[in-house]
Parts: C-alpha cells; structure tokens; sequence
C-alpha cells in the first residue's frame, strides 16, 4: 500500500495516462506548482482542496479502471469510500453527486452563506501583519465546520514560506474557538515583533512555544511571554465535513 499522498497522486496521473506538463497544462497550473504536490519532500497527509477540485476534471474517468471522484478526492483527506457521496452532498448544499459538486469552481463560488469576514493581511519581514479589529468588508462563503461561529475568520496568504500547503494568494480560514495542538496550522500573534505568523504548531510548554515553516525549513522557538495569541487554522477536509 502507499502512504505517501505524493505517490498516491503519481499514481493516478499515470493511470491516467498524463505526463506531469500534460496535467499541468489541463488544470492550467504551472509546471513547477503540480510537480511540487508530486515530490517526495512534500511534507502534508493530504493535498489542498483547491488543487485537488482543479484536479478532478483531468482525472475522472480516465484510466483503466476509470478513476472514480472519490479516488481524487482522498487526496484531498476525504474517505475513500461511498459515503463520501453524502458528505460532499451535504457540504455543498443538496449536489445530486460528488462530480457535480465538486467540479473546479472557486471555494467563494458554491452555494454558501457568503458571511465569513476576510481580515486584511500585509506583508511583514518575518510573516504578515493583520488587524483583528476591523474587516475590510469582503466576505467568502462559510464552510459547514464554521456554520454559527462568531469569531471564525479568512485572510489570504502572503508568502510562500508555508508552500505548498498554502501559497500567496491562497485562503487561510481561522476558528479562534477550537484548540490548537502540536500538528495543527496556526497564525501567531509576537507581542515583541507586532506581526502574526503562519505557521505549523511542533510543540508548546510554558516556557516557550515552537513553530515551522516549510520554505525554506526552518523550525524556531519563541518565548512564552513574547506569545499573545494562538489561532487555530481550520483545514479544507474538516471545513467542508470530511472530518
């Protein structure tokens, strides 16, 4: 069996019949963007669910046996299995079938409540500074996870030190309400620096929290006491009820 979601994703590309640039050009995607999901340094259990909705159409009913939704979707984090069908159906609103609901449209596009504030995020020299206290009155569809959640909120990345998990550009959907363990994607608030940073949450004592980022990768520590604030990031399967 394989574990890695990169040889997983190799594995229907040539079952498929594509070569890396072939895909790449049908998902409209730059070479160098696919080929990083593909590599076996990419750290992640699962693949972004805006790739992978951009991946479906290349891949379903290809291949001999035809690669079904569901096969895509697992890469994605969501069960491999036929109650999948019911989960995207329910996420996304009544959909009569997985294909059709998760075809490449954008996130914003589906039919949700489009209520989530967006946060204006600016570039910072070691991660991006935010204000928490004013929107800037764009909003994006609410995911099922966040449905009711008065304090849950978006921003778009700002770099691409936590590539190919996020990219600049890409939505980062924060649940201030959910605790976040060591594993979890988090945004950090410095007291010392004024800046928050993306990061991935390694470890937290009392004396001192650690985070990572993946490009380049690098893992730091950061006093407790220089520690303001640790926000849970919500990931796409858990937002869209996968899990």
């Amino acid at each position: 069996m394989t574990d890695s979601v990169s040889a997983q994703l190799k594995l229907l590309r040539q079952r498929a019949g594509w070569s890396i640039r072939g895909i790449a050009d049908a998902m409209n995607v730059p070479f160098s963007t696919y080929n990083s999901y593909e590599r076996s340094n990419y750290k992640q259990p699962w693949l972004p669910m805006k790739f992978v909705r951009d991946l479906l159409p290349a891949l379903v009913g290809r291949g001999n046996p035809p690669i079904q939704d569901r096969e895509v979707l697992a890469l994605a984090g969501a069960p491999a299995s036929d109650s999948m069908t019911s989960l995207v159906s329910a996420s996304f609103g009544g959909a009569s079938n997985v294909r059709s609901a998760a075809l490449p449209v954008s996130f914003a596009s589906l039919h949700l409540v489009r209520d989530l504030p967006v946060y204006h995020a600016t570039p910072a020299q070691r991660g991006f500074s935010m204000s928490l206290a004013q929107a800037t009155g764009q909003f994006t569809a609410r995911p099922p996870a966040l449905d009711g959640s008065q304090t849950a909120f978006a921003f778009y990345a700002t770099d691409d030190s936590m590539a190919p998990w996020r990219r600049p550009g890409e939505l980062v959907m924060v649940q201030p309400a959910r605790q976040a363990a060591p594993g979890c994607h988090v945004i950090v608030r410095l007291r010392s620096a004024n800046v928050w940073l993306l990061r991935l949450l390694v470890g937290r004592t009392a004396e001192a929290l650690t985070l990572s980022q993946y490009r380049p990768d690098a893992t730091e520590q950061f006093p407790s006491d220089d520690v303001a604030e640790v926000l849970r990031v919500i990931e796409w399967p858990e937002a869209l009820g996968f899990q």
